[in-house]
């Protein structure tokens, strides 16, 4: 049973804004030379999360998280980013190296 008669409409609408909000982060990401990681890390996601966010795939997210992301950013609120919105503290460090390794990194062979 449908409700609305432009239900198709909302769910085009909401793809379109997933989209936007992706392309957004996105571009301040780059602007701060953050990695899609790095970017992940300080704000205490999974890389996975923010790939899904920037290409519209993100089903659905906490605001608190988008908030996470935005303040890591230093986005004011024009969407644009400013140094005046800093969070307080002395920055963050770099994240951890990777834990997986890749086939043939330090002389071991892949699994046959």
């Amino acid at each position: 049973m449908r409700y609305w008669e432009f239900e198709e409409d909302v769910e085009s609408a909401v793809h379109v804004g997933l989209r936007v909000i992706g392309d957004i982060v996105r571009e301040a990401r780059l602007r701060r030379n953050l990695t899609q990681r790095q970017l992940a890390w300080q704000a205490l996601l999974a890389q996975s999360t923010i790939s899904r966010l920037e290409t519209g795939r993100l089903q659905g997210m906490r605001l608190r998280t988008l908030a996470a992301i935005i303040g890591v950013l230093r986005m004011n609120p024009k969407g644009r980013m400013s140094d005046r919105w800093q969070a307080t503290g002395s920055g963050f460090p770099e994240p951890p190296a990777p834990r997986r390794r890749r086939p043939r990194q330090n002389g071991v062979e892949p699994a046959r």
